[in-house]
């Protein structure tokens, strides 16, 4: 099969995907078979969330975890998602664990905007000191370190 025909053979699912959730009763199921690959639930999820489809999301990126609990991408994309939804601690936990794989400015970043919406401004600082470590380029670390002191 041709890259084309990969990419065309995945959009397809994935718009089958987004149907089937759609006129779905089990809303909080990741609709991708249990055999997919995490990378597959993870790029699954994304696609939900554009679709405002947030509970389905973090389903798939949960079900992704089951299959692989060290895969960073989803443990980035779950964190933000809990971030978002203000469950706080789970969303440290997941960057956290997301940080231990590897480190990324991305990462550090979310997990910084966490502690300052969790009002843990020490901690907030140290993690955007931390993304400037590592890219003292990083214009959004600048921004929100500025932002907080």
């Amino acid at each position: 099969m041709h890259k084309t025909n990969k990419k065309l053979c995945f959009f397809n699912v994935m718009s089958f995907l987004i149907l089937v959730t759609c006129h779905s009763n089990k809303a909080e199921e990741c609709p991708v078979k249990i055999s997919a690959a995490a990378d597959e639930l993870t790029k699954a999820g994304r696609i939900l969330l554009k679709n405002n489809q947030e509970s389905v999301a973090r389903a798939c990126f949960s079900k992704a975890l089951q299959q692989n609990p060290k895969y960073v991408p989803a443990l980035l994309e779950l964190g933000t998602l809990e971030s978002k939804s203000r469950d706080y601690i789970d969303a440290v936990r997941h960057l956290s664990d997301a940080l231990q794989q590897e480190l990324s400015t991305a990462a550090f970043n979310n997990l910084a905007i966490v502690y300052q919406d969790m009002g843990a401004h020490v901690e907030a600082v140290r993690m955007y000191r931390r993304v400037l470590n590592i890219d003292e380029d990083d214009a959004s670390a600048y921004y929100n370190l500025g932002d907080i002191l």
